[in-house]
């Protein structure tokens, strides 16, 4: 279904949607972005459970934290293929804003292409994600994986290069895409 829907959605947006017609909100990027932050900060709270959980002191915390293994995708070999799938799935969606947010972020001054480093994401996406897997040591039922700043670290990563690289190739190929001009001339023979 989501082929079937995807395929005419992809020929409309290529049809209609033009790179010129997207550059009048440039000066727009900016406010968004802010305005998305504290939603998406609330959101990724909400998806590690932060909200409405009972959380412990720091002694409980202090014994989960002994109790953590530091071997990556540990978690994960010790739970069903599905479990962990659906884990890693979860995790970089839930970091996968950083990366498009930081290609946003670096467009907003240059309407060519966007000039940033992939590290920047990357970091941004470990920082939130130590603090959101730390922040589970207060948490009931929960334990910190440090597999998910590696997953996280990596969803942001190809967030930002992935919507650099389809970025590029629409502005180089955005002359290719508009309608040339038809002649019904033959050209360089005779009839």
């Amino acid at each position: 279904l989501t082929r079937v829907a995807g395929l005419p959605l992809g020929v409309a947006l290529s049809r209609h949607v033009h790179l010129d017609n997207l550059a009048v909100l440039r000066p727009y990027i900016v406010r968004a972005l802010w305005a998305a932050i504290p939603v998406y900060l609330v959101v990724l709270a909400w998806a590690n459970a932060w909200l409405g959980a009972h959380w412990l002191g720091i002694g409980p915390a202090r014994a989960k934290l002994d109790g953590v293994h530091w071997l990556p995708f540990y978690y994960h070999y010790f739970s069903t293929e599905t479990h962990a799938l659906r884990s890693l799935l979860a995790v970089a969606a839930m970091y996968l804003p950083v990366g498009f947010g930081y290609w946003m972020w670096t467009l907003r001054a240059t309407p060519a292409a966007a000039h940033g480093s992939a590290l920047i994401p990357a970091l941004i996406a470990a920082s939130l994600a130590a603090m959101m897997e730390m922040g589970k040591l207060f948490l009931p039922g929960k334990h910190p994986d440090p597999t998910d700043v590696l997953i996280a670290m990596a969803a942001a990563t190809g967030a930002y290069l992935v919507a650099t690289m389809v970025y590029r190739w629409a502005v180089q190929h955005e002359s290719a895409l508009a309608p040339s001009a038809r002649s019904d001339v033959p050209q360089g023979g005779s009839l």
